[in-house]
């Protein structure tokens, strides 16, 4: 296997699926090219290129063998309910690769797989400027008592330097005002931004 093949199977698993285009951006390539390698490893079943819905875009992910070489576990299922959010964390995540000083990155599918904490982020981004960044991305209002649990785990946890929050407009107000008081969190409209 080539560097760049075993680069795109630990990418694909670590997020759990994603997208021809989401891949392209990642390992900066043309769409067209990323579709001839993902063509190239699908013979070697190591991942699946499915269309979920119709006149969508299709959805790439590891299948077990393509999982051995990543060490973690492959997904389970594509789960349609948080297929949206999962994707705008794919974009959230190759966008700050792309464009800051990244050093390393670590997915809630990586946290869920292999540690026990009060909370998982959506993802974690150790950046040489910044430090530790929080990512969440709120698409639907959770409870109050569910925020303020959040935002105790980040008052709590002190290896978290930073906390961005990417919401939809209706969300806006109700993060700001749970978090007025904290110095370390951004709010991100995600209806504005690209």
């Amino acid at each position: 296997m080539v560097k760049r093949d075993q680069k795109i199977l630990e990418f694909i698993n670590r997020v759990g699926k994603c997208t021809i285009e989401q891949l392209a951006k990642y390992i900066g390539v043309s769409n067209v090219r990323a579709y001839q390698i993902i063509n190239r490893i699908k013979k070697e079943d190591l991942i699946k290129h499915e269309r979920i819905f119709h006149n969508k875009l299709g959805i790439i992910y590891c299948t077990s063998k393509g999982a051995k070489f990543t060490g973690i576990d492959k997904i389970r299922d594509i789960n349609i309910s948080s297929l949206n959010h999962d994707l705008i964390s794919n974009d959230i995540l190759i966008e700050h690769l792309l464009t800051s000083t990244i050093t390393e990155f670590v997915t809630e599918r990586e946290l869920r797989q292999n540690k026990e904490i009060d909370h998982y982020p959506d993802l974690i981004l150790t950046d040489i400027n910044n430090g530790k960044i929080a990512i969440e991305i709120e698409l639907t209002r959770k409870s109050l008592q569910r925020i303020e649990n959040i935002k105790k785990y980040y008052l709590t946890e002190l290896s978290i330097d930073k906390v961005i929050y990417y919401v939809n407009d209706d969300l806006i107000s109700f993060i700001q005002r749970v978090y007025s008081e904290i110095d370390m969190v951004e709010i991100i409209n995600l209806n504005n931004h690209d």
